[in-house]
């Protein structure tokens, strides 16, 4: 009996790592099991690679993957320095400093895989690599950020150069910065893209964390490249967390909007950073927004971003509607019919309303009311169970509901698409509402067929 359980144990062990693997989807998490996995076997001219990489650093190493990104392997394989063919770096820490993440770059010369550098990284464990022609080059610089036991993590830029197809490349670092966040853009049009990133700093007086936006540019020395802090914004201190960059250009000038979320964990702030000759680099302040600059802190859990893609953010901006109710809702629901208004900066920091949408509780569908000319003028009641909206005309002055306008209702098909329907109510119909016009308005938030359908004077 011993026996059995033994053999039994002998076999579980390896269907154990084989659903790990598994869980992990297709990127191998070499940390979780250590060095009982090894990485896939290379074949083809890459055969080569893992026997070149131990012969240089021996074989009592751990390999190190990416826990983010799109290479999440130890075995990264990319043309770095631009000669048509494509290069390796493996990630790996060895027996004796578990602590350091190591980058071994490998190139492929005269028909054989070489050892051309190994570096030091930053910290135990990489979050992400990205490869990016930061100076327009032709050639990319590699991004490597490490993760850190703090908010900030540490950003890494290094550029690999071959004076010939015949000799090994040379590994330079450009510039190491922690960060919380970055983004490559070219932001003050010079043909090269800067690098803007939030960090967390200490400040030596109080002891506090405050939060900076800083933009990394690139010095002109020659041929020898590096990045240095070229702007420094520091953002209000309550700001707990920073939550996403996003950026656009109008009029040929690039704007990056940071988002940044309050201590108090409902509250949050959008910082935009722009350069212009005359100024330079320079950060919006609400002062300057000159037009309800309340919006960029708002109580809205939803970013910055480009809703209707064409090509300029905007800054969005929630408030619950008048007399409003959601009946039938689950007991864990959170949501409530609100309008949101979408805020575009244009390139004097005047922000001014694009459009605005009702939001449907249900998460099934959005109603433009700019185009039906509804802004603060709704009054809604949604059913959960029946998925029927009711819209009304609602009065400030008196505080009342008012009159039916329209209803929308959706249900799911056979064929498992949304459909839609309208009903146009007496008083609507007075003032001038049609249902095809009100379908017209709505962006059904499902990926499948949209159906939209009449329902006035059905009897539905």
């Amino acid at each position: 009996m011993l026996n059995n359980k033994l053999s039994y144990l002998r076999f579980s062990l390896p269907a154990v790592l084989l659903v790990l693997i598994l869980l992990n989807g297709c990127s191998l998490d070499f940390d979780a099991v250590d060095n009982l996995i090894r990485a896939p076997k290379l074949t083809g001219r890459y055969a080569a690679i893992e026997s070149v990489f131990e012969k240089a650093v021996g074989s009592n190493v751990k390999l190190k993957s990416p826990r983010s990104g799109a290479y999440r392997t130890a075995y990264v394989l990319y043309d770095y320095d631009a000669d048509l063919v494509e290069e390796a770096i493996v990630f790996y820490s060895s027996e004796t400093d578990e602590m350091t993440v190591r980058i071994h770059f490998l190139d492929y010369l005269n028909g054989e895989w070489v050892s051309a550098a190994d570096e030091a990284g930053k910290e135990s464990e990489i979050h992400e690599v990205q490869f990016q022609d930061l100076n327009g080059d032709n050639c990319p610089e590699i991004l490597i950020v490490y993760n850190k036991k703090n908010s900030n993590r540490i950003l890494s830029v290094y550029n690999v150069r071959s004076k010939s197809n015949t000799t090994l490349p040379e590994v330079l670092s450009l510039a190491t910065v922690q960060c919380a966040d970055y983004q490559c853009l070219d932001m003050n049009a010079d043909g090269s893209q800067e690098i803007l990133y939030t960090v967390f700093e200490t400040s030596a007086e109080t002891g506090l964390q405050i939060p900076f936006v800083k933009v990394l540019s690139k010095d002109d020395n020659g041929e020898q490249l590096q990045y240095s802090v070229a702007a420094s914004f520091a953002i209000d201190a309550e700001i707990s967390s920073f939550e996403s960059i996003t950026s656009d250009s109008l009029k040929e000038q690039t704007r990056a909007y940071v988002d940044c979320r309050y201590a108090d964990d409902i509250s949050y702030l959008t910082q935009i950073i722009t350069w212009t000759p005359e100024k330079g680099y320079y950060m919006y302040v609400n002062e300057e927004l000159m037009l309800q600059p309340y919006i960029t802190t708002r109580l809205s859990r939803v970013f910055t971003t480009d809703a209707d893609a064409d090509g300029v953010a905007e800054l969005p901006d929630d408030s619950e509607l008048p007399l409003s109710s959601a009946e039938n809702m689950p007991a864990d629901s959170e949501y409530l019919p609100i309008q949101r208004r979408y805020y575009r900066c244009d390139t004097d920091g005047l922000l001014t309303e694009a459009y605005c949408y009702y939001l449907d509780p249900l998460q099934e569908y959005k109603l433009n009311l700019t185009t039906l000319s509804l802004q603060d003028r709704l009054s809604v009641t949604c059913d959960y169970t029946e998925r029927k909206t009711r819209f009304y005309e609602y009065d400030p002055i008196a505080e009342d509901r008012g009159e039916e306008l329209f209803s929308i209702r959706v249900e799911t098909t056979a064929s498992g698409a949304l459909a839609c329907y309208c009903e146009v109510a007496p008083y609507g119909e007075e003032m001038g509402f049609k249902s095809d016009e009100v379908l017209s308005a709505i962006s059904l938030n499902a990926k499948e067929t949209e159906v939209m359908k009449d329902e006035t004077n059905t009897g539905r």
